[in-house]
This record gives C-alpha cells, structure tokens and sequence, in this order.
C-alpha cells in the first residue's frame, strides 16, 4: 500500500520533465507559501516571509519526518508520519499540489485531511517550491 504510493510518486516527479528552480521556487514560496508559513533558519534569520504562524516553519522541511516541527498538526499528517513520511522534494511537491489527496493516498484512507487548505495548483511551481525548500536549509 504505502509501497505502491511511494513508487507512483516516484515516477510522476520523474515523468514531468520540469527542471526544478530554486530561484523560481523562492518566488513561488514568497506569492503562495507566506500568508501562512514563514522560513526561518535556527538562529532566527527569516529567510522568506512574515510573521504568519498559521502553518509551521518551512526551514529544513526536505528531508524530516512529517509533522516534526513544533506546530498543532491534524491527525492526518500525524499518522502519516506514525508511518514513516519523510518529507522529499517529489512528494512535497505532490503535496502542495493537492494536501488532503496526498494524505489519503499515501495513508490508504480516503477520508485523510490536510489542515492545508491551499493548493499550489501549477505542477511546475510546486515543484519549484519544493526544490527551493530543499536548498534553503543547506
């Protein structure tokens, strides 16, 4: 189940023939990511956007378990991470396209929500917003 999610993820990152870029993915974050999320190193510096709390801190979000940050997630994201999402920059990607259809294919259960209500609608884009998370952090 959680197999089958994982490799159809796995090549629908590899089948889009989109060149991620993390200068495009800063602008992306900045416009779609910021009203809610804000990207701050650990020493304070805010790399990308404003005071919002509403969703947790982005810094470092590539490559942790889901629902790791200090922030009230939902119990979707909380047993998705109970079975082992880590964060990459392909199923983020997904992700934000899509937050409670991702859940509910990776859990199996399609009654799994996202507390996300935003979608980053274009592929491209997501993936961008990806890629730059990932860099950010490094």
């Amino acid at each position: 189940m959680f197999r089958s999610a994982l490799i159809f993820f796995a090549l629908l990152a590899a089948s889009s023939g989109h060149t991620q870029s993390a200068d495009n993915g800063r602008v992306v974050v900045e416009k779609q990511c910021t009203t809610c999320h804000a990207v701050i190193d650990p020493e304070g510096n805010k790399l990308v956007g404003r005071d919002a709390r509403t969703g947790p801190n982005l810094y470092g979000i590539v490559g942790r378990k889901a629902g790791d940050a200090d922030f009230r997630y939902g119990s979707a994201i909380l047993k998705a991470r109970e079975f082992g999402l880590v964060w990459t920059e392909a199923n983020l990607s997904q992700y934000l396209q899509d937050p409670s259809g991702f859940l509910a294919k990776f859990l199996d259960d399609p009654q799994a929500q996202s507390k996300m209500p935003y979608r980053v609608r274009n592929a491209g884009e997501a993936a961008d917003a990806a890629h730059y998370l990932s860099r950010a952090a490094r």
